[in-house]
């Protein structure tokens, strides 16, 4: 098979609907660059220390758990059109707010706010990409979100490492203004609310289970926990080690950064394809958490090697094994809801990743602080072991 045909049926089958809602994904991602160069703005623009912004992101992980709770009750609800176009619409007027927030404390609390609202979104596009796709699709339609959401991520990083050598206020402008551009282009399209009756490997998805109640997905989001405390070392501790340790350039950071981004719109639907009808999701999940430990254990060895490839060797790394894992995870999860709860099921999957960014933001910043990056990267990629351990064993073949 050539490479066209590859790509060709990598994209076949998925509703109109799916696309629309990746549009919509990327529309919005392409603002993407206040959460991902916080840390920096605190600490190189406000003058915080280290501490103080992890401090300040904490309360954005903070909101992000009550929003991704909020946004999934809410979701079961009011139907998930309704909570998406609230989401984008109310955050992107608050992204433009809080570009006039300096006060350390006021600061703290409209990032909370904000996550509070804009992380919402997150559980009803879920729900949305589950009513819109079958069993069948369902995996290659979660990345094809996810390829909107990264090549928005290559746009928005890649312009606000432009920015923050320029002016760090267009962070909060663009971000705001791409969340209320997409907000009018989901409030003009129809989409499918109603989840058809299906069976699955995993049960029978009429008989509905409570997510605190249902012990594998439990055990899963606890794998899930470990996963995103290291998982989000890329957008908190890896910035500020690019810029602090490898003193590289904020254009440069914003260019590596987004090539993570086009790296998967060019590969990941691809990969998927090739892989998922011939290896079970504990593998290929399996799989992905050992290379990004490789990914953080390669970052240790910076000051031994050239910079620049380590750098760039390290997000292609890295970058494989977010393939691997994330689009896997999300349409594993979503098996175990029922149409009548998947909103609280993807509630709790979005709240783990929360807790990790919390995570990240007070203990990984502080404890930085203390035993410098190389320490710190061999650590993260000692911990990327325990939720590839938890994963074999709890998903099902």
């Amino acid at each position: 098979m050539n490479p066209i045909q590859l790509y060709q049926n990598a994209y076949k089958g998925l509703s109109k609907n799916m696309w629309l809602l990746s549009l919509i994904m990327f529309i919005n991602r392409s603002g993407t660059m206040v959460v991902a160069f916080a840390s920096i703005y605190c600490t190189a623009y406000l003058q915080y220390s280290k501490t103080k912004a992890g401090v300040i992101v904490a309360c954005y992980g903070l909101g992000a758990i009550a929003g991704a709770y909020l946004g999934g009750k809410l979701t079961d609800v009011f139907g998930a059109k309704k909570i998406q176009l609230a989401a984008l619409f109310f955050s992107g007027l608050l992204f433009i707010a809080i570009s006039f927030v300096t006060n350390f404390y006021y600061l703290g609390f409209s990032f909370f706010v904000l996550a509070m609202v804009n992380e919402s979104f997150r559980p009803a596009n879920a729900a949305s990409v589950l009513a819109n796709s079958t069993p069948e699709n369902r995996t290659r339609s979660f990345a094809l979100i996810r390829l909107a959401m990264n090549l928005g991520w290559s746009i928005g990083t890649a312009l606000g490492g432009w920015f923050i050598d320029f002016n760090y206020h267009l962070l909060f402008w663009v971000d705001g203004a791409t969340s209320l551009f997409a907000a009018i282009v989901l409030y003009n399209i129809a989409l499918k609310t109603v989840v058809e009756k299906e069976t699955n490997k995993l049960g029978d998805l009429t008989i509905p289970i409570k997510p605190l109640h249902n012990k594998p997905f439990m055990y899963f989001i606890l794998g899930c926990l470990v996963f995103t405390f290291c998982f989000f070392q890329l957008f908190v501790t890896l910035p500020l080690f690019y810029k602090e340790a490898l003193q590289l350039t904020g254009v440069f950071i914003g260019t590596l950064l987004a090539s993570n981004g086009i790296i998967i719109a060019l590969c990941e639907m691809v990969i998927i394809k090739i892989v998922e009808p011939q290896y079970s999701k504990k593998i290929i999940i399996t799989i992905g958490c050992i290379l990004i430990a490789v990914f953080f254990l390669l970052s240790a060895t910076y000051q031994f090697t050239n910079i620049y490839a380590n750098a760039i060797l390290g997000m292609c790394i890295v970058t494989f094994g977010e393939m691997l894992t994330l689009p896997f995870m999300n349409s594993y999860y979503v098996t175990m809801a029922t149409p009548a709860n998947v909103g609280a099921y993807s509630g709790i999957y979005m709240m783990s990743w929360s807790i990790g960014q919390i995570a990240v933001s007070l203990i990984g910043l502080s404890l930085l602080d203390n035993i410098g990056f190389t320490n710190y990267w061999v650590l993260c990629g000692l911990l990327c072991f325990v939720p590839a351990m938890v994963f074999y064993k709890i998903i099902k073949k």
